[in-house]
Formats: C-alpha cells, sequence, structure tokens
C-alpha cells in the first residue's frame, strides 16, 4: 500500500506509544505555559521521507531535509516535527522562544537537533543503522521496547 507522498501524518497513533504520550504531555506542558507550539508532522513513511528528501535537489523548492528514507528517525515512530501555530495557522519562524521549547521537550527525555529547531526524537542513544537492524531482525515493538526501556519518563 503506497501513501501520498505529500500528506503529512499528524496522527499520534502512528507513533511509539510510550513516544506518543509524552509528546502529547510535553506539548501540554509547553500550551500550559504559554507557547503557542503544536505537533506538525510525526510517522514518515519512507515514500514521504525520499519525497521530501528530494525537495530542493531533483524537484524546487528549499531544501528541507538532510535523510533519505530509513535514514530518520521519523520512519521508526520515534520522532516528531514541531511548529509554533498563531491564529490557527502555522507560523514558521526562526525568531520563535524554540529555547523555551527544547527546555520543556529536554524536561520530557526528548532530544534535539542543533540544526533542525522544530524536530524532537528520542533514540537512546542508538545509531539509525543499528534501529534499522533491529527492525529487520526483530521488528518494530523490539525496537520500541529498547528505546523506551533506556528513557522511561520525564525528568522533572
Amino acid at each position: 500500500m503506497s501513501h501520498d507522498p505529500k500528506k503529512i501524518n499528524r496522527d499520534y497513533a502512528s507513533l511509539a506509544p510510550f513516544f506518543s504520550q509524552r509528546l502529547q504531555m510535553a506539548i501540554q506542558e509547553a500550551q500550559d505555559q504559554g507557547l503557542s507550539i503544536d505537533f506538525f508532522e510525526g510517522y514518515r513513511s519512507p515514500n514521504r521521507q525520499d519525497y521530501l528528501f528530494e525537495q530542493g535537489r531533483t524537484r524546487e523548492g528549499k531544501i528541507i531535509t538532510k535523510a533519505r528514507a530509513f535514514q530518520s528517525w521519523h520512519q521508526y515512530g520515534v520522532a516528531a516535527d514541531l511548529c509554533f501555530k498563531i491564529d490557527g495557522k502555522w507560523a514558521w519562524s526562526k525568531s520563535d522562544p524554540w529555547d523555551k521549547v527544547h527546555e520543556i521537550m529536554d524536561d520530557f527525555g526528548f532530544e534535539m537537533l542543533s540544526w533542525e529547531k522544530a524536530h524532537v526524537q528520542i533514540t537512546a542513544g542508538m545509531s539509525i543503522s543499528k534501529a534499522e537492524k533491529i527492525v529487520q531482525d526483530h521488528g518494530l515493538m523490539v525496537l520500541w521496547s529498547i528505546i523506551e526501556s533506556d528513557r522511561t519518563g520525564p525528568r522533572n
């Protein structure tokens, strides 16, 4: 079954359950602190990841990802992109208070990327190649279990 690579997945249920729960709690905490942050994208099919990778390379637009399919934690259900939402519209701005968002996300055990402020993930320090091998040999649920057991909960 092929998914439309242009379609953004905002379904919390497509993420690892522990990741989804923690993400929802962290976003709620940020919103409670007055930050208009929300869940922009979670799981990406390999087809969508390659589609995004092609942008700015073989297709018009600005380059938005360095990762091809299975080089991103989005394919493993343990990564999400956040975005500020102003008056019901997604607002991408480098001047948004990402430092405050990152403090909250860190308190909930998320890892951030220095070059991509909107991205959060939980990998337990694992390499993407190791994750791919675990999934190939044992399945996605085993990967989730390994990552979850290493990062058992929020730090606050």
